[in-house]
């Protein structure tokens, strides 16, 4: 269920069925389980969009802060996210959560 608690997890499942989807050249549509909502693409189409959910599923952070850059609201309908406000702390705990990482994980890491 689409609930707000559960949408960073639902948008990495969507983009895993709809990379998976890509890669086997199979859409079902939703009413008429039969056909191919990728019948008509070209198969060249296909393997270049497979390769950008490939990237856009190992790295969202970049693809969604575009996307939340490019929204557009009338007025009084949405709260508007500080996107620069946001991208800053962003990046920080993504820069912290790697250091943290990398002085777990690799052997012979140590402060200095």
């Amino acid at each position: 269920m689409w609930t707000e608690e559960r949408l960073g997890d639902n948008l990495v499942l969507l983009l895993r069925e709809m990379k998976a989807s890509l890669k086997r050249q199979r859409l079902g549509n939703y009413f008429v389980s039969k056909e191919n909502l990728f019948d008509s693409l070209p198969r060249h189409k296909l393997a270049h969009a497979h390769e950008r959910f490939h990237r856009l599923q190992e790295n969202p952070v970049p693809y969604l802060m575009v996307a939340i850059k490019r929204l557009h609201c009338d007025r009084g309908f949405y709260p508007l996210v500080d996107i620069d406000r946001w991208a800053v702390s962003s990046v920080t705990i993504l820069m912290l959560e790697t250091a943290f990482f990398v002085f777990l994980c690799v052997p012979g890491c140590t402060t200095s």
